[in-house]
């Protein structure tokens, strides 16, 4: 080797930090491009899902207006809920478009398969059921209501109930007077009797052929009222609360008119004394001659005859006649009448909604009572107060308190919103939907506002039955 020989420097690295500057750079831009990519797609799926609510109608009530719909409940009616309930006044919206929906399902399940549909409910989680004896027959109806396989289809449970009926007219009179309804109940697909555990009703064993039935025994302790349609041969006319001309009724009458809600009454003659006898103005409707007209109870006006009542007034203006009985029906299984009303409160009440503390709740149409589905009512009495729909098919007995033990048997359904004598008639609605007609306290201890305050249960009159009886009736709605 040359001594001279010099090796050639080893050229230095090339830099390498361009290299990473530079994929840097190209990563960025690769999110950048997806991010626009994926903004796009998510723009596109907004934009979609929106035009299909605006598309859909119920959809639009339930995704962008429910809160602002609950808002806009009027005060009273939100603490009601909120009380009887323990829900919020959005989730009473929501829970009573779901039971408009299944009753809507329920309807044609029992007109195309009454041999296999055997009832619908709501359960305590809100969520909507509809129960099959045969569930390849419940494929057909909607996804989004769970179905239930049972034992026993709406026939055979219909056959039940009038067995039921058959063995009540086998009892004594102080055995019958302690049996307050007898209720279809969906959820256990059977027939529930409700019985006060008074000595007679304690006396009462169920029979061998009803041995599927539900016999439930409800406590009596403390001070009970009767039913308000029941007089005893001591007490007032029933439903007789005197008028109070200084504060009329329950609800403060803040606005002016008259609306469903209030109470009014007759002068009527008990045991040769002049009283009053009151309750509440139901639903506003229109006739076929285009009379207007309020909805109530039909055992009203059985009362106001019996004591020879004659005009109605206002309880809240109670030298100002208001109008008369019309239509009345207070025979089993029915239990509705219809106020006519004068020329000066018919122009008031064509567009009345239904009395609160501010502005009128206005009824936006008419459901079918659907067992767990929440209900509230106004009366003249205890105002507005909620509960659940305990049956949606009952036959109320309501201890039979006249002189003779008789009483009618009407169909109803079942409520435990708490109600007070002189609330019969007033309007019950499930959302903003009317859905019926106060008729009958079971058992009441204590007001609706006090802390230990309970009652057995209560019944109302479906108002699309009543409806379906008064050809040309229509409610008048917004």
């Amino acid at each position: 080797m040359d001594p001279n020989y010099q090796a050639p420097l080893t050229p230095p690295p090339l830099p390498t930090a361009p290299q990473k500057q530079s994929h840097k750079k190209r990563t960025i831009f690769i999110s950048v491009i997806v991010a626009i990519f994926v903004f796009i797609i998510a723009s596109t799926a907004v934009v979609y899902y929106l035009s299909a609510i605006k598309k859909d109608p119920v959809v639009q009530q339930q995704v962008d207006s429910l809160t602002q719909q609950a808002n806009l409940l009027p005060e009273d009616l939100k603490a009601a809920i909120t009380k009887g309930l323990g829900i919020t006044p959005r989730e009473y919206l929501k829970q009573s478009i779901v039971a408009d929906e299944l009753s809507n399902e329920a309807k044609k399940a029992e007109s195309e398969a009454p041999d296999t549909f055997g009832g619908a409910y709501i359960d305590s989680n809100g969520k909507s059921v509809m129960n099959f004896t045969d569930m390849d027959a419940a494929k057909k109806y909607s996804s989004a209501i769970e179905k239930k396989q049972v034992g026993l289809n709406s026939k055979r449970l219909a056959e039940n109930n009038a067995l039921t009926q058959k063995w009540l007219d086998s009892l004594s009179a102080a055995q019958r007077s302690a049996i307050t309804s007898i209720d279809v109940n969906s959820k256990d697909n059977t027939i529930q009797v409700n019985i006060l555990d008074t000595p007679a009703g304690k006396s009462i064993s169920k029979p061998a052929n009803l041995s599927s039935n539900l016999f439930k025994w409800w406590p009596t302790t403390g001070t009970t009222t009767p039913s308000p349609t029941n007089p005893s041969p001591t007490t007032p006319a029933p439903e007789a609360i005197p008028a109070d001309p200084s504060t009329g009724s329950a609800s403060d009458p803040a606005n002016s008119g008259v609306l469903a809600g209030d109470g009014y009454f007759a002068n009527v003659t008990y045991q040769g004394k002049k009283t009053t006898l009151g309750c509440s103005l139901g639903f506003s409707a229109t006739g076929p001659n285009g009379q207007v007209v309020a909805f109530t109870s039909g055992h009203c006006k059985e009362e106001s005859d019996k004591y020879k009542g004659g005009a109605l007034f206002l309880e809240s203006k109670p030298t100002e006649e208001i109008g008369n009985f019309g239509i009345s029906k207070y025979t089993a299984p029915d239990d509705y009448a219809v106020i006519t009303l004068n020329s000066k409160y018919a122009a008031l009440y064509k567009d009345a909604g239904i009395r609160t503390k501010k502005s009128p709740l206005y009824i936006t149409g008419t459901t079918s009572p659907v067992q767990g589905a929440p209900a509230c009512k106004a009366g003249r009495t205890s105002g507005w107060t909620c509960g659940r729909i305990t049956s949606a098919s009952t036959t109320f007995i309501g201890a039979a308190a006249y002189a003779n033990g008789t009483y009618p048997r009407i169909s109803g359904f079942g409520i435990d919103t708490c109600a007070r004598p002189g609330d019969s008639g007033g309007p019950f609605v499930t959302g903003t939907k009317a859905v019926g007609i106060g008729a009958r306290v079971m058992t009441v201890r204590g007001n609706c506002g006090d802390k230990n305050a309970s009652q057995t249960g209560g019944a109302a009159y479906p108002i699309e039955t009543a409806l379906k009886q008064l050809p040309g009736y229509k409610l008048n709605i917004r």
